[in-house]
């Protein structure tokens, strides 16, 4: 080959890798990205690599998923990016998107209009303080995952007849009304999650869902009595607590799949029949043991705020807790420096669910955790000079115990060691006597940067910030 045919060779191979990198969406789906970005606050994402690129650049922006030749966007992801504000109304202009994830931001207003989106096969809004009704989902038959846990979505349930694709469904810890709608006609069903709302009328039929193995309807007002199983031999678990069935208790599956310990019927008004066979999935002998009544909803008991202390240990600073409907007007000031930051709230009994809200103040709750009475929020994002409030909302205790809440106010204040809301030299004075002290019980706040020693960055720290105030309460 000669060289001139090598050069030319070479030349068109570029033009066409050239090609391929150019290709570009469609105008309008760029519209909808532009719009997404805009209207959840996109520069203040965690994330936003290359967004508002080019024409052409769409397939590169963080979260972005397009088909093979970069001509049609087929996967959104923006988990845990700080999305704020609502989503776009025209997502419908996305035809040909699969995937949609925005869980674990912040995101209010409601969900947009869904149908339009035919190819769609997984909806994931969890974990944010969306409002209004769930859209109607007529026509997704594509749709194998819907997802909008953890919110405050009011309205019923939308009908599931023609998902035939439907896999798992989580619409628990919300504000929804009205009934269940079927779930006859969902073959391909394996959960259902509608805990923690305030849904009326029977359990539906659950005929010919052979791959089913969770449902998840406790806590809430349900009545009527508990339908057959039968076929259900997938089912690993059954949760219906804690609302206000009666009758007897159907067969478990045979055979059955359900895990020891991993169902709940109790409490309900359901009448006590000897069956070993609940006894075992729920693990308690006899398995009607709570069915006497309704329990309490959980209670609030105290709160603090906790920071380990490098190889000093942990340390935790006691809070004042808000006492509905009042507002909290002494708040604890937290006088450890941020923007991290771990809430523990103890209840009187052990808890099973809630929702997280921070209702005032610039801070990310994360993923909490249960550890008997206590409940651990773990905050990022915090600001300094400024006041935190952690809402509980949908509190749910593991003896179906439901309809709890609570909430804590913090200061946050770095520097603030004599938590007067106010960083003075009297502040600094403290921390100056305190250096090269062991970290303890008794000077831990001094400990500002919460290293575990206490040395002049803390009061370096303390310095910084004299004449800082947090307003009044």
């Amino acid at each position: 080959m000669s060289a001139r045919s090598l050069r030319a060779l070479v030349t068109a191979g570029l033009l066409g890798l050239a090609g391929i990198a150019q290709a570009a969406i469609p105008a309008g789906e760029r519209t909808v990205l532009l719009n997404l970005y805009t209207s959840t606050g996109g520069a203040a994402w965690t994330t936003s690599t290359n967004w508002n690129g080019a024409a052409g650049t769409e397939c590169t922006w963080y979260g972005i998923t397009c088909d093979v030749g970069g001509t049609t966007v087929t996967r959104i992801i923006l988990f845990n990016n700080n999305l704020t504000g609502s989503l776009p109304g025209n997502l419908s202009g996305l035809t040909n998107l699969s995937e949609l994830y925005v869980d674990g931001n912040q995101l209010t207003g409601s969900i947009p209009a869904l149908t339009g989106l035919t190819s769609l096969r997984g909806f994931g809004a969890a974990s944010n303080q969306l409002t209004g009704s769930i859209p109607a989902l007529t026509g997704m038959t594509n749709l194998a995952g819907f997802n909008v846990e953890g919110n405050q979505l009011t309205g019923s349930i939308p009908a599931l007849t023609d998902l035939t694709n439907l896999a798992g469904f989580n619409v628990g810890l919300n504000q929804l009304t009205g009934s269940i709608p079927a779930l006859a006609g969902l073959p391909n069903l394996v959960s259902f999650y509608a805990q923690n709302n305030q849904l009326t009328g029977q359990i539906p039929a659950l005929t010919g869902l052979s791959k089913l193995k969770g449902i998840r309807v406790s806590s809430n007002q349900l009545t009527g009595t508990i339908p057959a199983l039968t076929g259900l031999t997938n089912l690993l678990f059954f949760m219906v607590h804690a609302n206000q069935l009666t009758g007897n208790v159907p067969s478990v599956p045979s055979p059955s799949a359900l895990l020891p310990g991993n169902s709940l019927l109790c409490p309900n008004l359901l009448n006590p029949t000897a069956d070993p066979a609940w006894d075992a999935a729920t693990g308690t002998t006899p398995w009607y043991a709570s069915c006497t009544g309704i329990a309490t909803p959980p209670t609030l008991q105290s709160a603090l705020s906790r920071k380990v202390h490098g190889a000093a240990g942990t340390f935790d600073l006691p809070l004042t807790l808000a006492v509905p409907p009042a507002v909290n007007q002494n708040p604890t000031t937290e006088p450890r420096q941020g923007p991290t930051a771990t809430i523990v709230l103890t209840f009187d009994k052990p808890i099973a669910g809630l929702t997280v809200t921070i209702t005032e103040g610039a801070a990310t709750a994360g993923a909490r955790t249960f550890a008997g009475n206590d409940v651990v929020v773990p905050l990022t994002g915090v600001s300094n000079q400024q006041y935190v409030t952690v809402s509980l909302t949908n509190v749910d205790s593991l003896d179906g115990g439901t309809g709890g809440s609570g909430s804590v106010r913090i200061g946050f204040l770095a520097g603030d060691v004599n938590q007067n809301r106010v960083v003075t030299v009297s502040d600094l004075a403290q921390v100056n006597a305190q250096i090269a002290q062991l970290v303890g019980q008794g000077n831990y706040l001094k400990d500002v940067n919460a290293s575990g020693t206490l040395t002049v960055a803390d009061k370096g720290i303390a310095n910084t910030q004299i004449t800082k105030a947090l307003p009044a309460p």
